[in-house]
């Protein structure tokens, strides 16, 4: 696929999301966005989560395709843009992770977004109203499109155990586990192939404290390192 190629095909899923999320946040009064980054061809990361978390009403917004990125006024990605907000836990331990100079480039250049792209703590708030399969549905299924028939990244970053299941990415850590924290049992990252895409799965970055510590941000950093450069 060229590079004009990649511009149509991502300008007609934009206009698709943006009309549909725009109709189910009406009916729900919950605000969404996909992305918390800009959107390339052919990364060499993107990361996902599960969902933008909190709580944030819709109102009388109407989110256009230009409309679905939650970046920094440059247009750097939430993670750099949000580095010092202490409301931003999610970031701290990613941004420790990828602190070396090559590995802070790939996350600069990194493709951020979310499976589900409706703004509640968890994607289970969503359950709660009558749209949720519906809604859930939807944006996995254009999430799933994304990754593996427009952006075709080089590999996938899922933050939380949770996150990959809502894509159909399984894994488990006795079969996919390629690295363990130093107790030898926990996994601390897991992988699988997709459509020769690489996909890997870490701990919530926010949630899972005890494998975010500075030794188990290390023993990541390192096999990133390895795997990416």
């Amino acid at each position: 696929m060229t590079e004009n190629k990649f511009t149509e095909q991502f300008t007609l899923w934009k206009n698709e999301v943006a009309n549909d999320c725009h109709k189910f946040a009406q009916e729900i009064n919950v605000d969404f966005y996909p992305f918390q980054s800009q959107v390339t061809y052919k990364p060499k990361l993107m990361i996902v989560g599960a969902n933008p978390s909190g709580t944030g009403e819709y109102g009388e917004k109407h989110r256009t395709s230009d409309d679905l990125f939650n970046c920094g006024v440059n247009g750097e990605n939430a993670y750099i843009a949000y580095a010092d907000d202490p409301d931003w836990k999610i970031n701290k331990p990613i941004l420790k992770l990828f602190s070396t100079p090559k590995m802070r480039n790939i996350l600069e250049q990194s493709v951020i977004m979310n499976a589900v792209y409706f703004n509640t703590q968890d994607i289970d708030n969503l359950k709660n109203t009558d749209k949720s399969k519906e809604i859930i549905d939807f944006c996995t299924k254009k999430t799933k499109e994304l990754i593996y028939d427009i952006v075709k990244p080089e590999n996938v970053l899922y933050i939380g155990f949770d996150a990959p299941k809502w894509v159909d990415v399984s894994v488990n850590p006795k079969d996919n586990c390629i690295l363990r924290h130093s107790d030898g049992k926990t996994a601390l990252i897991m992988a699988t192939q997709i459509s020769d895409i690489n996909h890997y799965v870490i701990h919530h970055s926010s949630r899972n404290f005890k494998f975010n510590n500075d030794e188990s941000i290390k023993l990541k950093r390192e096999k990133f390192e390895e795997l990416f450069l």
